[in-house]
């Protein structure tokens, strides 16, 4: 049976927690999609010339892609009025368009919840809400623009892109991230959103892990196999087969300095040569 991937809605306030709510996710058997983790901040909002209108559209796409929608706040009872704009738009497009299935997290009970000692599961409280019951709680302009909004970007929204790339070059993959914006795609990749070390300190099966991972594979429109050499590429073509849902791209080609400019980068000629594709 299919893990289901959830969607870890949260203030940008309380950043500093999102650790937790990936965590605890893995911990109840889901697949976590992170906006965060998935995008980067800095690298979205840069990407996208600091238009928060583009930026939210790819979380929107993120959000498109789970089977749940789990909300992260100060208290398991916060009022619509108190959730940011952001989360209200994600909010209101799971209500329009997705089955139910928005709990909402204590973060402070989240993080008391994962004591590695005490594995009681902490699952949420369950959010019965509609698009009228959002409508009534909100400033009718604030609803308006919102809906607006939504009514503006549905049929706009990029497609995902799945990021394989080995841990060893996972120190580059803002670069694939990058590129990734500038070919209109949504970057995850299974390092951001479900470090495989989290798996294992939690005593979690390796199918369990792989599992994840095919669940993430499966929202992703396509596959980017990224490679840093060519004995790399025909490794991975090999793992990969001819499925039209995988393209292979290459440090070079993402412009990491390494790779596309090794003279420029490297200090030593022994440098220079290993790095040459």
């Amino acid at each position: 049976m299919q893990k289901l991937a959830v969607y870890t809605a949260f203030d940008g306030d309380d950043m500093v927690f999102i650790d937790c709510m990936r965590n605890i996710a893995i911990i109840n058997g889901y697949v976590p999609i992170n906006p965060e983790y998935a995008l980067g901040y800095y690298l979205s909002t840069t990407s996208h010339d600091g238009k928060k209108f583009e930026v939210m559209k790819d979380c929107l796409s993120l959000v498109m892609a789970a089977d749940e929608l789990w909300l992260f706040a100060e208290s398991e009872n916060i009022a619509l009025q108190q959730l940011s704009e952001g989360i209200l738009v994600e909010v209101l497009l799971w209500v329009r368009v997705k089955t139910p299935g928005i709990r909402v997290f204590s973060i402070s009970e989240t993080v008391k919840s994962l004591n590695y000692h005490d594995h009681a599961s902490y699952k949420g409280r369950v959010l019965s809400i509609d698009e009228p019951m959002i409508r009534t709680s909100l400033e009718n302009n604030q609803f308006s623009e919102i809906s607006g909004f939504l009514d503006e970007v549905k049929y706009t929204l990029r497609p995902i892109v799945f990021i394989d790339i080995r841990n060893e070059d996972f120190k580059y993959i803002d670069w694939v991230r990058a590129y990734a914006y500038l070919h209109g795609k949504v970057p995850i990749s299974p390092q951001h959103l479900m470090p495989e070390f989290i798996y294992k300190v939690h005593n979690n099966a390796q199918e369990d892990y792989q599992g994840s991972i095919e669940k993430l594979k499966s929202v992703a429109s396509q596959i980017w196999a990224v490679y840093h050499s060519g004995v790399a590429l025909q490794n991975t073509k090999e793992r990969y087969g001819l499925s039209p849902r995988v393209t292979f791209v290459s440090m070079r080609e993402v412009g990491m300095p390494k790779y596309a400019n090794p003279r420029n980068w490297s200090i030593t000629s022994k440098e220079v040569k290993e790095n040459l594709l």
